[in-house]
């Protein structure tokens, strides 16, 4: 099985979507969506969406979580599915997971 290509802590290896992610208003719907895109998964339905429905259908960090689990999968990438749920509920951590799982998806 491998590993991720950068650590939690690597977010500064794409400069640009960290500061995006941390700074940008709706940054982090941004980075979910390019991230789903890299899934070959729509942008709108994950990036979009699950912050405006988040009432119906549970918090966007479902979504996060989802998408870190079916990342971790399709690159045979060691974990558990309780890994990925807790790296995207916890507040500062949740930003620097997603910004590892783009990192994964899109490079």
């Amino acid at each position: 099985m491998g590993e991720w290509k950068q650590g939690l802590c690597g977010c500064f290896n794409n400069i640009t979507m960290c500061l995006v992610a941390f700074f940008v208003p709706c940054g982090a719907q941004y980075v979910m969506g390019k991230t789903a895109e890299g899934l070959n998964e729509s942008c709108i339905m994950h990036g979009i969406c699950p912050f405006l429905c988040a009432p119906f259908f549970g918090p966007p960090n479902a979504v996060q979580a989802a998408l870190r689990m079916r990342a971790r999968e399709r690159n045979g990438i060691d974990g558990s599915w309780c890994e990925d749920w807790w790296c995207s509920l916890l507040p500062i951590i949740s930003t620097l997971a997603l910004i590892q799982l783009n990192a994964e998806v899109t490079q």
